[in-house]
């Protein structure tokens, strides 16, 4: 508990740094989805490298092929990243899009094959609306809503940022 008191300064710090990650996210969506684009990029790919030396310093086995081909395929997703980011935009927005509207129709059938139960299937036939809708609105625009995407990202971060610094102040006040 002690050492939680004497470190509640990092959780001030790293909810203030979300909540400027935050209004980043807000004030320039391009620029912080090229960033978050190249980072994933870099991410993506040192990832790979280290799987792909784990695969082959592992004995023969089923982990060292999935280990080698998990490396190469991280290596070439963040390559792809890093080297042609609209496309890997562009691609990830189409995947996004289509998993929700696919989602969306599987949860409104669900929601409707459960209404003979007398539950609140309401709750999933709105839900999946929500979900085919943004599906919709995504694969309308992609650019758009690869940016809202950003913007979304933004306000999750703000939200954390600010509960955040309210932790560190309830941590530094401990048993006062």
């Amino acid at each position: 508990m002690e050492n939680l008191q004497k470190s509640w300064w990092l959780v001030l710090l790293r909810g203030a740094l979300a909540v400027i990650f935050g209004i980043l996210a807000f004030a320039t969506p391009e620029l912080m989805l090229a960033s978050l684009v190249l980072v994933f990029g870099v991410y993506a790919a040192v990832s790979g490298f280290f799987l792909l030396f784990g695969g082959f310093t592992l004995p023969d086995s089923d982990d060292k092929i999935f280990s080698i081909f998990e490396g190469l395929f991280l290596i070439l997703l963040g390559f792809l990243f890093i080297f042609l980011p609209g496309l890997s935009v562009m691609a990830s927005i189409l995947y996004i899009s289509v998993y929700a509207i696919i989602s969306g129709l599987f949860q409104f059938y669900y929601s409707v094959k459960m209404k003979d139960s007398k539950r609140n299937e309401w709750f999933g036939i709105l839900n999946a609306v929500i979900s085919i809708l943004f599906g919709i609105a995504l694969l309308a625009d992609m650019i758009t809503g690869a940016e809202v995407l950003v913007m979304v990202l933004g306000l999750y971060s703000i939200f954390f940022g600010v509960m955040a610094i309210a932790t560190s102040f309830k941590i530094k006040n401990l048993n006062k």
